[in-house]
Parts: C-alpha cells; sequence; structure tokens
C-alpha cells in the first residue's frame, strides 16, 4: 500500500517538474531580448545567470505556499472528516473500500513538496539562463 501511494506521489511530482521546466524554458527564451540589454548594460553573466535563478526560486516559493497551504486545508478536511468512497463498494479497486476513508498527517510529504517546489524551479532556470547568456550580445537584441 506504502509503495502504491508513493508511486503515485512520484508521478504527481513527474508532471508537476515538466509543467515547471516548460514555464522556466518558456520564460527565459521568451526574454532573449531582455537577456542581451542586461548584458549590453554591464551585468556580468554571473549576475544574470542569478537574477534568473532568483526568480525560478521565487516564483517556486509562492506556489509552495499556496500549494501547501491548500493541502493543508484539504488533509485537515480529511483527517477530521473523510471522504464518502461507499458508492465504490461493489467495484473491485485491488482493496477494500469501506464507507469514509480518513487521511493522516505526514509532516515529511508537506517539507519534501515545498523544498521541490522552490529548488526545482530554481535549478531548471539554470540551462536556458546560460543558453540564452552565450548567444552573442548583438545576437540576443535582435532576436524578437
Amino acid at each position: 500500500k506504502t509503495a502504491g501511494s508513493y508511486t503515485i506521489i512520484l508521478v504527481v511530482f513527474i508532471i508537476a517538474a515538466v509543467g515547471i521546466i516548460n514555464t522556466m524554458l518558456m520564460s527565459v527564451f521568451e526574454r532573449v531580448q531582455e537577456i542581451g540589454m542586461m548584458r549590453a548594460l554591464g551585468m556580468t553573466d554571473r549576475e544574470v545567470l542569478w537574477s534568473f535563478v532568483f526568480e525560478g526560486g521565487a516564483i517556486g516559493f509562492f506556489g509552495a505556499v499556496m500549494g501547501v497551504f491548500i493541502g493543508f486545508i484539504l488533509n485537515c478536511y480529511q483527517i477530521y472528516y473523510g471522504f464518502d468512497w461507499s458508492f465504490f463498494a461493489d467495484i473491485d479497486i485491488g482493496y477494500r473500500v469501506m464507507n469514509v476513508v480518513k487521511g493522516v498527517w505526514n509532516p515529511g510529504a508537506f517539507i519534501f513538496a515545498f523544498l521541490f517546489s522552490v529548488i526545482v524551479p530554481a535549478l531548471i532556470s539554470i540551462y536556458p539562463s546560460r543558453k540564452a547568456i552565450k548567444m552573442e550580445i548583438t545576437q540576443a537584441l535582435r532576436t524578437t
């Protein structure tokens, strides 16, 4: 049962990571001109890179705060009231489902989800930023 739960959680995190990767790639590649302008104005490559890493981390942080908050509220409801799955009583889904399914607290999952949501966008933003930084400044400024 635990292995099945962790497998489902892993799939959810993979789907979330793909969404984060897509968002950060589009964010950086749509702003190649901005990167060229920052470099033309004298910012070093490292400063440009860190600005995008910070942006990715900040987006992840605010998303993580909202996600943990919503998850906390839903988990409280599931722990104290539970979800009624009695309409599945006649269906064989691999294990017995009684009337009300209640949850448990798992602080490790909340901490992992929060850290994952902050660290992954920050790390993902490094690749497209480095790719855009390697372009010549004039080429970056001409990119539309």
